[in-house]
């Protein structure tokens, strides 16, 4: 399982570029209402700029399994991130142990996300992840809305597997959260960003450096699910 992950890029320059930021993942989206959307005419150069010590994540919203499973093979996908309505049944029909499910956070309220986590558990569908966002009415992610960690700090009490940090994280504020939440891994998009879909690189390596020594700080309260 990666800790740090920038996604949301879309052209190979970037891959090539953030991948060497001392990141452990990088998201590639694959929602055509994004900004952040790999077309399909540059996804064979973008998938093959990610550095292959560098997980690929796809990103999905409520895509068809035949089109998942036919983006996982084209780009080599490592992990599958949902990211819009999935019902568990779909988590059961991907590889096993490589789906990352997204959850947005309307409330502060972990109780929606527990309730999806036990349908998961019933129909031994458990993602090896779940990546929590805010929620923004009428988006998937990728908004730079932050979450209130302070709501989430004692998430190891309700969620057994990995939890995914995202929701507004930039180089200024991913120490502050992790030594709140203190998450098995963060990921930012827009908090690493010139403009939508072009990645600052300065940024993206601030964010690295900062996430890392935070993660490093936090020890195994941060790694050991």
């Amino acid at each position: 399982m990666f800790q740090i992950k920038i996604c949301g890029v879309k052209s190979a320059t970037d891959a090539t570029a953030i991948g060497s930021c001392g990141i452990d993942a990088i998201g590639l989206n694959f929602y055509a209402e994004s900004p952040r959307f790999v077309a399909d005419a540059d996804l064979d150069a973008v998938a093959a700029a990610v550095p292959e010590d560098v997980a690929r994540v796809g990103v999905f919203v409520n895509s068809s399994r035949s089109k998942i499973e036919s983006t996982i093979a084209r780009a080599r996908l490592d992990f599958t991130q949902l990211h819009g309505d999935e019902p568990p049944d779909l988590i059961a029909d991907l590889p096993p142990r490589s789906v990352i499910r997204a959850l947005r956070i309307r409330d502060g309220s972990l109780e929606p996300v527990v309730r999806y986590l036990a349908d998961c558990e019933r129909i031994g569908a458990e993602p090896c992840a779940v990546l929590l966002d805010a929620y923004r009415e009428g988006s998937y992610g990728g908004t730079g809305q932050p979450l209130r960690w302070e709501q989430l700090r004692d998430w190891r009490r309700q969620i057994r597997c990995p939890l995914v940090l995202a929701g507004g994280l930039t180089p200024a504020n991913v120490a502050e959260a992790i030594g709140i939440v203190k998450p098995s891994a963060v990921d930012t998009a827009s908090g690493v960003e010139c403009d939508p879909g072009v990645k600052d690189v300065e940024a993206s390596r601030d964010f690295a450096t900062f996430a890392r020594q935070a993660l490093d700080a936090a020890g195994g309260d941060a790694r050991d699910t």
